[in-house]
């Protein structure tokens, strides 16, 4: 792990399941880095909504294209994040490097995500339940 990394991990183990949900969509999924599968469009500022967010973290460093060698193929994940946003409440429900070969991400499109402040930003999404409920029971969420 480098210094960097050290320094982001640290700072996101002392805040808030939402917050760190917040800095993974803005630092990562602003910069293409992340796609994020849901049940649902994203929109945090709604209370009253409910989704699960699945946020898979794309293994640049090996491959160009967005994961995906020569922009062929199917795209690598290093890392995958789940979160449970339910009336407001965010639960962070799983963070894993096991069982990603093969994981598919669906057909995914640049779209907005609303944060809880109201203010939107793009991001590659999959608005997909069906893909969600496969990632539910590959991870037994």
């Amino acid at each position: 792990m480098s210094r960097k990394e050290f320094k982001v991990r640290k700072v996101i183990t002392l805040m808030s399941e939402l917050e760190e949900l917040i800095i993974l969509m803005q630092e990562k999924a602003e910069n293409n880095l992340v796609l994020i599968v849901s049940d649902s469009n994203i929109e945090l500022n709604f209370k009253e909504k409910s989704n699960r967010i699945y946020i898979l973290e794309v293994d640049v460093d090996t491959h160009a294209a967005g994961g995906r060698g020569g922009g062929f193929g199917q795209r690598r994940f290093k890392k995958v994040y789940g979160f449970d946003y339910q009336n407001g409440i965010c639960n962070k429900i799983l963070e894993t490097c096991q069982d990603l070969d093969e994981l598919d991400s669906g057909y995914v499109v640049r779209m907005p995500i609303t944060l809880p402040d109201g203010k939107e930003i793009m991001a590659s999404c999959s608005i997909d339940s069906g893909l969600v409920q496969e990632y539910n029971r590959k991870f037994n969420k």
